[in-house]
């Protein structure tokens, strides 16, 4: 790599259409239907990537007590994706300096493969387990989300391992909510109620794009790293979804509300 550039490091690929749950971080749980990710052991390969999918819920956890087990960090430039057929909830801190964290979810009507209690019934109409926030998208409080530009000073390099001025610019970050997703409250299909993923920036979280700056070996300061991106996007189109009965009586009867 030259001094403007940094060495790009692996990917990790977590690929399961119809999947269980992904926990990463933060400490293990006992069941077997939950894919658990270690944040030391991801954090000791330096990866450049981390894509997720699944058709169930992605959790990162937060610190345990005494612990920094819920702290990931990419490498500088790095991305995390996330696509989850459930909730996506960031508990603890994800940093990838300069580089693109982007989580979605979206419609899916199977959860989690090892369980049916997440899954959106086939007659579309609701039970108690079809509740609100089954799609959202929340970030906790204590939880940060970082692409932040890198503040480097090359001018106290004394062994010639200049890191160099590259990723000094924030990065993006992307929360994409699930929408237009709706099922009938009762039997008569005569009302309906929205599942819609919503995005929840809780207080005392965190979401930072700022930009960084650059000391070169010679001391010239360099103030050149810009802010990054932020987009939380959150596409739900209330009610009417479809077009009545040609009747017009109001009935929603026979409309496919999960689209």
């Amino acid at each position: 790599a030259r001094g403007t550039e940094l060495p790009s490091s692996g990917l990790l690929h977590i690929q399961s259409v119809l999947g269980g749950d992904i926990q990463v971080g933060g400490a293990r749980r006992a069941d077997p239907e939950t894919n658990y990710l270690s944040a030391s052991l991801i954090n000791r390969t330096h990866l450049s990537g981390l894509s997720l999918q699944t058709s169930g819920k992605v959790t990162f956890a937060g610190n345990s007590t005494g612990l920094t087990d819920g702290e990931i960090t990419l490498a500088d430039g790095g991305a995390l994706n996330i696509d989850s057929g459930r909730s996506i909830t960031f508990n603890g801190t994800v940093s990838a300096a300069g580089g693109t964290i982007m989580a979605r979810t979206y419609g899916d009507r199977f959860g989690s493969i090892f369980t049916n209690a997440d899954d959106l019934p086939l007659d579309n109409i609701a039970t108690a387990t079809t509740l609100p926030g089954m799609f959202d998208i929340t970030v906790n409080p204590n939880a940060v989300l970082s692409t932040r530009g890198r503040w480097v000073n090359d001018s106290l390099v004394t062994d010639g391992n200049y890191l160099g001025g590259a990723y000094t610019s924030g990065g993006s970050i992307t929360l994409n909510a699930a929408p237009h997703i709706a099922l009938f409250t009762d039997a008569t299909q005569s009302k309906a109620v929205d599942l819609s993923g919503s995005i929840e920036i809780k207080g005392n979280s965190l979401i930072d794009v700022s930009g960084g700056g650059y000391v070169s070996s010679t001391g010239a300061l360099s103030l050149n790293g810009k802010g990054g991106n932020v987009s939380l996007i959150d596409e739900t189109v209330y009610f009417q979804l479809q077009q009545t009965d040609v009747t017009n009586t109001g009935s929603l009867g026979g409309q496919d509300l999960f689209r």
